[in-house]
């Protein structure tokens, strides 16, 4: 049994225990990043992503309307953000979210000016496309759950593209009782990477799942009332150009009433999400995950258990997420003005497993 001085923990990585004096110092150079810092790292993934879903079908379809017309050159737009979204399922296993919904607008203005030359039609594009995103939103709310997947509310993918947030942000300053192996320490680059740490933020934090579902009702609601007032315009005896300001008057109301309140629960939520992460840190709910059939790398906090077990009869690699708490007694010395007399007890170790939420630990 291997005993620690100075310690009162001891981690135990892929079967084996691990002093926590010997990587004292890799912890130390891995430090807290701002959101700021983390948002700057992540800049070039984010610019990736607006320049294929937003900048070049803006470019190819004003580029190419005065040749090919208005219903191919929009078919066209809508292969770069088409690219992205192929891409990220497969390399990165993510969502590209902005991508759908660009792709949603260019197709069905595609299908309304490939359908009819009348002026009047084409009025449908706004509140068509709002249906369609009305119902995507509304389909991401059911609770889909397979071996392989689980659906989450459609908000929870725009969390991953535009605020990225790295496991080193969901540390407390104070050092971690944590192997952290040299690739753990060096920061996350890839956009598969923060979806793993939303995924672990939204299993775990309950104020960050609820805005999320919280926000994706506040858009549905928000597209149904776009779709309706735009559909209402349509109908109306208003004239062509006195319907067109009419339905983009109610696209910037309702669409800038939404953004507004999801700025406002946004900040409010980060304060919550991250403060709840900092208290279960403090209270020493440990977590280890294991990804990819590798060596247990990341600590977070906040999972609980109720099914004890010993170390030796547990395999880390047995599971994709796994739940880990020590508690072992700690090293006491006593120090006189003549001597320094050191009593070392040996660890007592508690390791708790579990892969169900909200059960408080033994």
């Amino acid at each position: 049994m291997t005993t620690e001085k100075d310690s009162n923990s001891t981690l135990f990585t892929h079967g084996t225990r691990t002093n926590y004096s010997s990587i004292t110092d890799q912890q130390q150079e891995t430090k807290h990043l701002s959101a700021w810092h983390v948002f700057k790292r992540h800049l070039p993934n984010l610019l990736l992503t607006l320049i294929m879903d937003i900048l070049l079908p803006i470019l190819f379809y004003f580029l190419l309307r005065l040749y090919i017309g208005s219903t191919y050159a929009l078919l066209v737009a809508a292969c770069p953000p088409l690219i992205m979204i192929i891409i990220k399922a497969l390399w990165a296993r993510t969502f590209d979210v902005i991508g759908f919904v660009v792709i949603t607008e260019l197709v069905i203005s595609a299908i309304i000016t490939a359908a009819t030359h009348h002026p009047r039609i084409r009025i449908l594009k706004r509140p068509c496309a709002a249906v369609v995103l009305f119902i995507a939103f509304i389909f991401t709310l059911i609770p889909i759950k397979t071996k392989q997947f689980r659906l989450k509310p459609i908000v929870f993918y725009f969390y991953v593209e535009l605020l990225p947030v790295e496991k080193s942000q969901i540390r407390t300053e104070q050092p971690l009782e944590v192997d952290f192996i040299k690739d753990d320490a060096t920061p996350i680059k890839s956009e598969k990477c923060i979806s793993q740490v939303y995924d672990w933020i939204y299993d775990n934090c309950p104020n960050f799942r609820f805005c999320c579902y919280e926000l994706t009702i506040l858009w549905t609601i928000g597209f149904l009332l776009e779709a309706s007032g735009s559909f209402a315009v349509y109908f109306s005896t208003l004239t062509f150009n006195e319907a067109i300001l009419c339905i983009h008057s109610i696209v910037a109301v309702i669409g800038g009433l939404c953004a507004l309140i999801t700025l406002v629960l946004i900040v409010f939520e980060r304060k919550e999400t991250m403060k709840q992460i900092s208290k279960n840190i403090e209270n020493g709910y440990l977590f280890i995950r294991s990804v990819n059939n590798q060596t247990a790398q990341s600590l977070y906090t906040m999972m609980y258990g109720n099914f004890t077990a010993e170390w030796e009869d547990f395999n880390p690699l047995d599971c994709d997420i796994t739940t880990v708490a020590f508690e072992t007694s700690s090293t006491t010395t006593t120090t006189t003005a003549t001597t320094t007399t050191t009593t070392t007890t040996t660890p007592t170790t508690t390791i708790t497993e579990t892969t169900e939420l909200g059960k408080r630990i033994i």
